[in-house]
């Protein structure tokens, strides 16, 4: 009696088969499948492969990040290098409270974000409280959330932040990082006006070519009414001969409904005599 099978050497679970010592599959490929299964065969087969499924841990892998803030600034310029000017070369764009993935306890406003390009050559935005990782790539990152990155990365080799990271001591800005954040700040506060006095510029310049487009259309109109007016009054001198221009069809001529288009030269003899 054996309790493993000659053949596979896997264990048997039956009386029969371990009196035969051979399990029922291996006994069936000695009669080609389709014989009659002997006494010392279980009609039920027995499988070749694992019997459960297997758990497998993932090989620990570390990597550099920084989240996108302001006690990490002066990190995330070291950690882009030369990719932070190429993928943002007007300077990181502000965005309100509501659009930072975390305030990281800062004051607003000025929450920031960047661009970064992926692994995939596809531009991707990094919101403030965001995390940068590097690809394997060089120049290639790619954000990731706060509460993604809690659950998938832990602090290798150091010990572990109590607190959030408003009230971690860590994040106490030296001196050299406050300098570097009010000079941002002040860069922001500039392109914002900038941009607010460029649209200021481009409304006015839209309004002055509207005004210029009017004016010429009067100036054309009355140029034309000037010239009308002016033929009526030869017209009207060849008209009246000898006798002179009334003066109060001239007057009527001029006057500030003019020209009107009423007035005709008048017939040889029918005008009146200047006084």
């Amino acid at each position: 009696m054996s309790d493993t099978c000659g053949v596979c050497n896997r264990p048997l679970l039956d009386p029969e088969s371990r009196a035969a010592g051979i399990g029922p599959t291996c006994a069936r490929k000695f009669t080609g499948g389709h014989g009659t299964a002997g006494s010392h065969q279980l009609t039920f087969e027995e499988p070749m492969t694992d019997t459960q499924l297997q758990r497998y841990r993932k090989l620990p892998v570390e990597t550099t990040a920084v989240q996108l803030r302001w006690s990490s600034w002066s990190l995330v310029c070291e950690l882009l290098g030369d990719a932070l000017l190429a993928e943002n070369p007007g300077g990181a764009d502000e965005v309100n409270e509501d659009q930072a993935a975390d305030t990281c306890g800062e004051p607003g406003p000025g929450y920031i974000s960047l661009k970064v390009r992926t692994a995939h050559d596809e531009l991707a935005t990094v919101r403030h409280g965001d995390w940068i990782i590097p690809e394997a790539q060089p120049g290639r990152f790619y954000p990731c959330k706060p509460e993604v990155f809690a659950a998938t990365y832990e602090l290798a080799d150091a010990p572990t932040p109590t607190g959030g990271c408003g009230n971690d001591p860590r994040t106490v800005l030296s001196p050299g990082d406050q300098a570097v954040v009010a000079e941002f700040k002040e860069y922001l506060a500039e392109k914002r006006r900038a941009d607010v006095a460029e649209a200021v510029l481009a409304e006015t310049k839209k309004l002055l070519e509207r005004r210029t487009t009017t004016l010429r259309k009067r100036a054309e109109s009355a140029e034309a009414a000037i010239k009308r007016t002016v033929d009526q009054m030869r017209a009207y001198v060849v008209a009246s001969g000898s006798a002179g221009v009334n003066p109060k069809q001239v007057i009527d001529l001029l006057s500030p409904t003019w020209p009107n288009g009423n007035h005709k030269a008048p017939a040889p003899g029918s005008v009146e005599a200047t006084s």
